[in-house]
């Protein structure tokens, strides 16, 4: 017996809203009634063409959530984006909610069950949400530039640096270092930060030449700090003010810095991130000309990408153990092929 396909709406058609809607056009068990994009060069563009496949649906893109909404889908698959605009991406959810529509998403990840990172202000909206329309949530989240796969090459690199002390593993471990603590959240940047340290510690106390690798260290930190200068500059100039509170309640400050919308948009490097780089151009900021602004925010991905690559280049070329090096450059470039394409 026949089954009636469940119809379904895709929210987003980013990295991950990508590959969710390949799978909605192409499994018989879900009929693509909708999809939305808040790229305006998308609009009106056909779902296959924004899945990357050779089919057409149909199914065009539309701007807004409400033109979703108005279909009556069973459920919506939410992919926009959560970790630079929580606030907005929890509303979406809810609208969709108190609307009767079920909710599978990847975002925003501190919708991710059990509770313990959103405040509980904003559980309990959700859930009051959910319970008004009769519907349910079900968030996954994403990470697939952490976890599996930043995290390892960071930590990688580190033992490579520290063992070995050539400049292409040091420039490498101490950008990729800077990226993790200054272009993620706190809790992610935290868990970066312990894994190193008990990391570093390690391979300092329990090896030979132990006032050698410190040096090396040393010249690691000062690597990613120079490499994260801009963006530890607007993490301190935001969290300084909340200090008091951040270390009275470490936990809910993780919570917060995410809920936060003067928590600072920012992002390291565009070409490292799937994120923009976006500075608040007031103070003296505001006395760099439009058009050096300019200059200057097109050079951010090509010279990132550059140094990245020689650094790469470096890694393969260091003596010593070449295979670990071998498969530290191979995987980061792997995973600037996911960020890039």
């Amino acid at each position: 017996m026949a089954t009636t396909p469940t119809r379904v709406v895709q929210v987003a058609t980013g990295n991950a809203g990508k590959l969710t809607l390949r799978q909605l056009i192409a499994d018989e068990r879900f009929e693509l009634v909708g999809v939305s994009t808040s790229t305006a060069d998308r609009v009106g563009v056909d779902a296959g063409t924004l899945a990357g496949l050779d089919v057409t649906t149909g199914i065009t893109a539309v701007g807004s959530l409400d033109e979703l909404i108005a279909l009556r889908p069973d459920v919506a698959v939410y992919c926009a984006m959560g970790d630079t605009r929580p606030v907005e991406a929890t509303k979406d959810v809810c609208r969709l909610l108190e609307a009767g529509i079920d909710v599978v998403g990847s975002a925003p990840g501190t919708l991710q069950y059990p509770w313990g990172t959103a405040p509980d202000r904003v559980i309990e909206k959700v859930e009051a949400a959910a319970q008004a329309g009769g519907a349910s949530l079900y968030i996954t989240g994403v990470d697939p530039g952490f976890a599996s796969d930043l995290l390892p090459l960071a930590l990688a690199a580190l033992t490579v640096a520290l063992n070995h002390g050539r400049t292409g593993p040091i420039l490498f471990a101490g950008l990729v270092g800077a990226v993790l603590l200054v272009s993620y959240f706190w809790a992610i940047s935290a868990v970066f930060l312990v894994s190193a340290t008990f990391l570093a510690f390690g391979l300092v106390a329990f090896q030979p030449h132990r006032l050698l690798r410190i040096r090396r260290l040393f010249t690691l930190a000062i690597v990613a700090l120079a490499a994260g200068s801009v963006g530890f500059f607007w993490l301190l100039r935001w969290a300084l003010p909340r200090l008091n509170s951040v270390a009275s309640d470490l936990d809910a400050s993780f919570g917060n810095a995410w809920g936060d919308l003067s928590f600072p948009p920012f992002q390291l490097a565009s070409g490292i991130q799937t994120y923009h780089m976006v500075f608040d151009r007031s103070g003296i900021m505001a006395a760099i000309p439009s058009p050096l602004w300019a200059f200057l925010n097109a050079l951010e991905q090509p010279v990132w990408i550059a140094v990245l690559l020689l650094a790469g280049i470096a890694l393969l070329r260091m003596s010593g153990n070449r295979l670990a090096a071998t498969l530290l450059a191979v995987g980061f470039a792997l995973f600037m092929f996911w960020v890039l394409r």
